[in-house]
């Protein structure tokens, strides 16, 4: 009885001084309603102010209205807008969604915000975030969501971004896993991206993206002096920005260049869908073990590319190492350029080393099917099916050397506007083909039918 007295008595003290203070106790449910409306009895009015008297590990439940907030989280919590509102949504519908205060939970930037204006700011562990809404009015520069690199376990999901300059800055130290997905980005100037810090130990999945008019899922090598100084050097392109993470079955649908791979390791792309993108996946150097897998990639200008620009002021491109590229398909999209220059799969100077291409199928693009330029070194090209492309099948410039081409098969290319032949081989007595299914070649005679 003593105990039990003692034990009521204390859970008294701890409401009190918790009411005291302002702070809700843990595992607490808080909600919050703009205009009291549709929650009469919410707690709060404003997210911020939720997020400020919670303890770790609440539930924040928001309902709908419009709030004018940039939240920052500090700690673990779970805040909830309306799920069912944003899954109602059609993320490819070309008219912009009409945003509903009466059943969605919006979040735009306060008036008077500054042109880095975050709607929410994640800086601790274990921080999810569902159900919202979060706009970026026209003409604003607002970022929609930012994760911190010194924190993990962020799971973002089953939210609307709209029309911000930065869908979302995803980063993550890798101690916990980490996600973003069921998302719908669309009319964003860029989608995700980790923005010179680290993002590992994370999965980015089953999100569509719609119309984003530079890089959907950009990667960036890890140089915290960038966002202080604005100067990239004396950083190194080398130092990986994402490590062990995972991009699959994501669906973007009229963005401008979807993914861009830099400065990975142990990334992989997998079972994701592009439909008429300009490009579809570039690789701009310093990826170690990346794997590009079954993925449908239809594209007006590039499916899977490194290109051979030197890299302006930050210097030339690293190579890429131990790339597996592997069972995709990679087909035109309506509105391709015939007089650009265009390639299914097209490695620029030094852009492939020691790496696999293995079962893909490539057909009618207006350009190559496969080109390795210059420096493209001790790769092995199989199994592949390249038809029916404009220029040539399957291309190896002068330089590109100590590769094998093997078992592909290589019919009906060269019969666009800029014409070509299905294998062509510049420096052919460096390189090896054996048992490729072909018509045309060049050096004639020297790669159909050899083997």
């Amino acid at each position: 009885m003593r105990t039990t007295a003692l034990l009521c008595a204390l859970a008294a003290f701890v409401a009190a001084v918790t009411a005291a203070s302002g702070t809700a106790a843990a595992g607490a449910t808080l909600f919050v309603d703009d205009d009291g409306v549709q929650c009469p009895n919410a707690d709060f009015t404003t997210i911020q102010a939720a997020v400020t008297a919670a303890a770790p590990d609440t539930m924040i439940r928001v309902c709908p209205g419009v709030y004018s907030e940039s939240v920052v989280a500090d700690k673990p919590l779970r805040l909830h807008g309306q799920i069912g509102a944003v899954d109602a949504v059609d993320c490819f519908d070309p008219a912009l969604p009409t945003a509903d205060p009466n059943t969605q939970a919006i979040v735009v930037p306060p008036a008077g915000a500054t042109a880095t204006a975050v709607l929410f700011d994640l800086q601790a562990d274990n921080i999810e975030l569902q159900g919202f809404v979060l706009l970026g009015p026209t003409g604003s520069t607002s970022r929609g969501v930012m994760t911190s690199s010194a924190h993990s376990g962020y799971r973002i999901h089953h939210n609307l971004i709209v029309a911000t300059t930065v869908a979302a800055y995803f980063r993550s130290s890798g101690a916990d896993p980490s996600s973003f997905a069921h998302n719908c980005l669309r009319d964003n100037r860029s989608g995700l991206v980790n923005q010179f810090l680290p993002l590992s130990n994370a999965r980015i999945h089953h999100n569509s993206t719609f119309r984003t008019a530079v890089f959907t899922y950009e990667q960036t090598p890890n140089c915290p002096q960038f966002l202080e100084t604005g100067v990239f050097p004396p950083c190194s392109k080398s130092s990986a920005g994402m490590d062990r993470v995972l991009f699959d079955h994501n669906t973007s649908s009229g963005d401008a260049t979807v993914y861009r791979f830099a400065s990975s390791t142990s990334t992989t792309a997998s079972e994701n869908t592009v439909i008429s993108a300009d490009r579809a996946m570039l690789l701009f150097g310093s990826n170690h073990d990346l794997h590009i897998i079954d993925n449908d990639l239809e594209v007006r200008l590039v499916g899977l590319a490194r290109g051979s620009g030197a890299g302006g002021t930050t210097g030339p491109e690293p190579s890429n190492f131990r790339v597996l590229i592997r069972g995709n398909t990679i087909t035109s999209a309506p509105g391709s350029v015939p007089s650009v220059q265009t390639a299914g799969i097209g490695m620029g100077i030094g852009g492939l080393k020691n790496s696999w291409i293995f079962d893909n199928v490539i057909s009618g693009i207006d350009g190559y099917g496969i080109a390795l330029r210059v420096d493209n070194t001790d790769n092995l090209v199989r199994g592949n099916t390249v038809t029916n492309n404009g220029r040539d099948g399957i291309w190896a410039e002068a330089g590109a050397t100590g590769n094998t081409f093997e078992a592909n098969e290589i019919i009906g290319n060269g019969n666009g506007t800029l014409r070509g032949v299905d294998a062509r081989d510049d420096a052919r007595e460096f390189n090896v083909w054996r048992g490729n299914v072909c018509l045309t070649d060049l050096p004639v005679g020297t790669i159909c039918g050899i083997g």
